[in-house]
């Protein structure tokens, strides 16, 4: 393997570890967000649910990275 390609290899590496953990609070915020709602909490769920969209957006626009990086390697 060339240096041009370990260092793409190990690029998509980080950006898969990237995406697992920007979507690693999603399900807990959602949980939260969910239980603020039960409980007539709009503020609370509205925080909450921010946070959860943060996170997916990040990971979206990393997994179009990650996308492109690959589609560029093969």
């Amino acid at each position: 393997m060339s240096a041009p390609e370990a260092v793409l290899v190990d690029r998509a590496a980080l950006l898969h570890d990237f995406i697992f953990e920007a979507l690693a609070p999603v399900e807990g915020d959602t949980a939260a967000a969910r239980l603020r709602l039960w409980h007539e909490d709009d503020s609370g769920a509205r925080y909450y649910l921010k946070r959860a969209v943060e996170c997916l957006k990040a990971a979206a626009k990393t997994f179009r990275e990650l996308e492109s990086l690959v589609g560029r390697a093969e």
